[in-house]
């Protein structure tokens, strides 16, 4: 049998999954299993903490950790009940947990993985959405007034507006970030390329339609 090297990042997840209780674990299994496919995260994370009533952070780590079990199935070509047995043995080589039996681990490993044709599916938008070198994560925009002084120094010649524009990016596991500045005329420019970034996206849609192809963003 294969040796599964589990993601440290992985790791409070699988640690919240295997001491959910039972009722709540059955209701994480519900919810898991009635989302449909979908390339946005942000309402699996909703649909979850609705349903499952967990904390939104223990959210974010079930899902983290989901999508590192489906991967790692997928990766190793391993029937379910055989991977859930590597599962078992990796969690316990790399002492994740302690004081889950080793029959729980596999249990719940077998039942979270049976949702292929769901979260699944979900699963492999996000590779396909994440397999770029550099992944948006965030935008913020922060505007101040700059005044243009003369010289010697005195009352203020005038003043202009910048805009000042944060990109917080993935790259690989890192969080980065960049500031690029702008001024008014930039801002309209931005505007009116997201605009049309949106125009595409619909005309792409009625595409996917016509053809019959699940769009799995919304």
């Amino acid at each position: 049998m294969a040796t599964l090297r589990i993601p440290k990042y992985a790791y409070n997840g699988l640690r919240i999954i295997l001491t959910l209780d039972d009722p709540t674990f059955e209701l994480l299994l519900e919810t898991v299993s009635t989302l449909p496919p979908t390339a946005y995260l942000k309402a699996v994370d909703d649909r979850i903490q609705r349903t499952a009533k967990l904390p939104e952070e223990s959210v974010r780590e079930i899902i983290k950790a989901l999508l590192v079990l489906y991967n790692l199935r997928a990766d190793s070509k391993m029937p379910v009940p055989e991977f859930a047995l590597a599962m078992r043995e990796a969690i316990t080589d790399q002492k994740i947990i302690e004081n889950v039996t080793v029959e729980q681990i596999q249990t719940r490993m077998v039942r979270l993985l049976g949702f292929e044709d769901s979260f699944g599916v979900t699963t492999k938008a996000q590779n396909v959405l994440n397999e770029y070198e550099h992944v948006l994560c965030s935008v913020r925009i922060l505007s101040d007034v700059r005044a243009v002084f003369p010289e010697p120094l005195g009352t203020p010649l005038g003043a202009a507006i910048v805009h000042n524009l944060k990109i917080s990016y993935h790259e690989g596991t890192e969080l980065k970030e960049f500031f690029v500045a702008m001024d008014g005329n930039d801002v309209k420019r931005l505007r009116f390329l997201l605009e049309r970034a949106e125009q595409k996206a619909e005309h792409l849609k009625n595409v996917l339609k016509a053809a019959t192809v699940n769009y799995l963003e919304d």
